[in-house]
């Protein structure tokens, strides 16, 4: 394997699980017209609801198909439809199984990007915005392979340049 290659992952996705998301959109998107024309509240109320409502729809539809996960020399880089997300190796504490449905949800210190409890993948990071990140790669020994490899390589290099300035 050469350093400098990319390796691309794509989340599993459990039938269940994509099955509550989609209701849930569907909620969301039903509950759209209902906010927007309920009379008894503000027009800036009305309007603020259904676009949070729209919001939280889209968000889960990113979630759930516009999801990869990307391996780079120097970063796992997370991508969805609107946004990217890039965790140097060195911020990477701990690699551990997600626990059922622990993978699932987030918390204030929790990004997720999991959309499967069967292939769940829990990152525990250092000097980040979020504690862990959860993912759900579809092949997961693969993705583990490929990312343990590349955290190990980071951690040799930084030892290697560490040791070199102390030697100076």
């Amino acid at each position: 394997m050469q350093s400098t290659d990319s390796f691309l992952f794509r989340p599993a996705r459990d039938f269940f699980v994509s099955a509550i998301f989609l209701l849930m959109i569907g909620i969301l998107l039903a509950v759209i017209p209902l906010l927007a024309m309920d009379g008894a509240q503000g027009l800036l109320v009305r309007l603020v609801a259904a676009m949070g409502a729209a919001f939280a729809a889209l968000r889960l539809v990113n979630l759930l198909y516009f999801t990869w996960y990307e391996i780079h020399p120097t970063a796992l880089v997370i991508h969805t439809a609107v946004t990217r997300m890039e965790i140097p190796y060195r911020r990477i504490t701990k690699v551990a199984q997600a626990a059922g449905w622990r993978a699932l949800f987030s918390t204030p210190g929790r990004k997720r990007f999991a959309t499967s409890m069967r292939t769940g993948i829990v990152l525990t990071l250092a000097d980040s915005d979020y504690r862990s990140v959860s993912l759900s790669p579809l092949d997961r020994r693969a993705f583990l392979q490929v990312l343990l490899e590349r955290i190990e390589a980071d951690r040799s290099s930084r030892a290697t340049k560490i040791r070199k300035r102390s030697k100076r």
